[in-house]
C-alpha cells in the first residue's frame, strides 16, 4: 500500500484562463444534458403516476411509509403496510428528505413525486461534475470529462434518477463526493481537514451505512501517510474516527432508546435470512425473497407484530445462521451466485416505476456486460501505471461484501457504479491508445495496455 498507490493529491495538469473557461462551459453543458435527459425520462415514462396498491406502497416502499409517518407528526416509524411503531430499519437522511417534501406538497401526491424525481435528477447531474473532479485528480482532465459525459448518458443513472424513489441516487452522489474529497486531501492533512473528513464520512453513513465497512481503510491510509510522525499518526486516525462518530452516534443512541438496538439500522438479520434459506437455494438468483417479508407474508407479519422489530431481526439472524451452519456448501454456492449477480447482472424484468412494455432483462444484461472488459483493462492499466486508484479499488472490493452474504438488488449496486464508469472510461482510453499504436506500428505494444497481466 505504498508509493503512488494511496496518493491523495496526484499531480494536476496546468490550465490557462481560456482553458478553464472552456472546461467550465463543457462541464455546464454535460450537467444540463444530464438533467434534461433525466427529466425527459420522467415525462416520457410517466414515472410520477405511481401505483395505488397497498396504499401507495410503490411510492418509496419502506422509505415512503416512514416519510409519511414523519410528515404526519408520528415520528420515524411504521415502515410496513400497517403502523408498527418506532423503527430503525432505514438510515434517516432520505426518509427525512421525503418527509420535508410531503409536508410541502402533500403525502403521496403527484407533485411530491415530481419534486423527488427533480431532486434526484439534479443530484445525478451534479454527480457528473463531482465525478469529473475525481477523474481529473487521478487520470487527468480528458478522462475526467469523458467519465462525466459517460455518466450523464449511463442508463442505470438515468433510470434510478427518473424512476427510483429510494436513497439510490443520493447514496451515489454522497459517496462520489466523499471520494473526491479524499483525493483532494493533501499528503499530510491538517487536524481541521481531518475533522471535516470525519464529519463528511458521518453524513454519508446517515444516508447509507454500508460505506462504514470502507472507513477503516480510509483511517489506515491516513495513518500510513503520517506513519513517520509516530504518535501524530495515531492521533490523526483518532480525530478522523471521533469526528465521524460525532455524526453517527446520536442516531445510534436514538435507535437504542426508541427501538432497543444500538445500531445504524435494524436489518442485518432480516437481510441475512432473506438471502440464506431453502427458497433462496431453490431460486439461486441471488435476489431478495419477497414472499418472506412481513409485508408479503401474513405469517411473518404476525411474528413481526409479536416480537417487534429488534426481536424479529434477531430471530431472522438466528434462522439464517442455522441454515448457514447446516449447509455450508449451499451458503458458499449462494455467495458465489450473489457475487456473479453483482458483477454480471440479474435476469430481471423489474421496471420499477417505468411505464413501459419493453422487456428489460436483456437490456440490463447488455448494460452490465458490455463495459466490463473496459473495467478490467482500466483496473489493470491503472495498476501497471501506478495510478492512485487504491481507494477506488478498495471501495469496489469492500462495499459488495454485505450483499455477497445476503442478497443483491440493482439499486444496491448503484453507489459503486460511478467509480466503475470512471475506471471503464480510463480503460476505453487505454484500449483506443493501444489500437492506435498497432495501426502506427504492428509491432508496437508499448501503449500501456497491460497484456502481460
Amino acid at each position: 500500500m505504498g508509493g503512488d498507490w494511496v496518493r491523495m493529491t496526484p499531480d494536476r495538469e496546468p490550465q490557462t484562463a481560456d482553458s478553464r473557461r472552456r472546461l467550465y462551459a463543457i462541464l455546464a453543458a454535460i450537467a444540463v444534458l444530464a438533467l434534461f435527459i433525466r427529466l425527459a425520462a420522467v415525462a416520457y415514462f410517466r414515472t410520477y403516476d405511481l401505483g395505488l396498491e397497498h396504499d401507495h406502497w410503490p411510492f418509496g416502499f419502506d422509505a415512503g411509509r416512514i416519510a409519511r409517518s414523519l410528515a404526519q407528526g408520528q415520528g420515524f416509524a411504521s415502515p410496513h403496510f400497517e403502523p408498527s411503531g418506532p423503527t430503525a430499519l432505514l438510515a434517516p437522511a432520505f426518509p427525512f428528505l421525503m418527509a420535508g417534501i410531503f409536508r410541502v406538497l402533500g403525502v403521496y401526491t403527484r407533485e411530491s413525486a415530481l419534486a423527488i424525481y427533480f431532486f434526484d435528477s439534479l443530484l445525478s447531474a451534479l454527480t457528473c461534475l463531482v465525478l469529473y473532479r475525481l477523474g481529473e485528480r487521478i487520470f487527468g482532465a480528458k478522462v475526467g470529462l469523458a467519465a462525466a459525459l459517460a455518466f450523464a448518458l449511463y442508463p442505470p443513472a438515468i433510470w434510478h434518477a427518473a424512476a427510483t424513489i429510494w436513497d439510490t441516487t443520493l447514496s451515489a452522489f454522497a459517496m462520489v463526493s466523499l471520494m473526491a474529497w479524499l483525493y483532494c486531501l493533501p499528503r499530510r492533512p491538517r487536524t481541521g481537514q481531518l475533522v471535516q473528513t470525519g464529519l463528511l464520512m458521518g453524513l454519508v453513513a446517515l444516508v447509507n451505512p454500508v460505506p462504514l465497512m470502507f472507513y477503516p481503510i480510509v483511517a489506515l491510509v491516513i495513518w500510513f501517510r503520517l506513519r513517520d510522525q509516530g504518535l501524530r499518526a495515531l492521533l490523526a486516525t483518532a480525530v478522523l474516527t471521533a469526528s465521524c462518530a460525532l455524526v453517527v452516534l446520536p442516531w445510534m443512541v436514538r435507535n437504542a432508546v426508541t427501538v432497543g438496538a444500538f445500531t445504524p439500522r435494524t436489518c442485518i438479520g432480516m437481510s441475512l435470512w432473506r438471502g440464506n434459506n431453502p427458497a433462496a437455494w431453490k431460486a439461486q438468483d441471488g435476489a431478495f425473497q419477497f414472499n418472506m417479508s412481513p409485508d408479503e407474508s401474513p405469517a411473518e407479519g404476525r411474528i413481526f407484530d409479536q416480537l417487534g422489530e429488534v426481536g424479529y431481526d434477531h430471530r431472522c439472524a438466528r434462522i439464517a445462521m442455522e441454515f448457514i451452519r447446516a449447509n455450508p456448501g449451499k451458503f458458499a454456492v449462494l455467495t458465489l451466485v450473489r457475487a456473479r449477480a453483482w458483477w454480471f447482472g440479474q435476469s430481471s424484468e423489474f421496471s420499477g416505476n417505468l411505464k413501459t412494455k419493453i422487456r428489460l432483462a436483456v437490456l440490463k444484461r447488455i448494460v452490465f456486460l458490455v463495459p466490463l472488459p473496459f473495467l478490467v483493462i482500466g483496473c489493470a492499466a491503472a495498476w501497471r501505471r501506478r495510478k492512485s486508484v487504491g481507494l477506488l479499488l478498495a471501495f469496489l472490493a469492500v462495499y459488495p461484501l454485505a450483499y455477497y452474504v445476503s442478497f443483491v438488488m440493482e439499486r444496491y449496486r448503484f453507489p459503486t457504479e460511478p467509480f466503475m464508469v470512471l475506471l471503464e472510461t480510463y480503460g476505453a482510453f487505454v484500449f483506443v491508445s493501444f489500437i492506435r499504436g498497432l495501426r502506427r506500428s504492428p509491432t508496437a505494444c508499448d501503449s500501456g495496455l497491460p497484456l502481460a497481466l
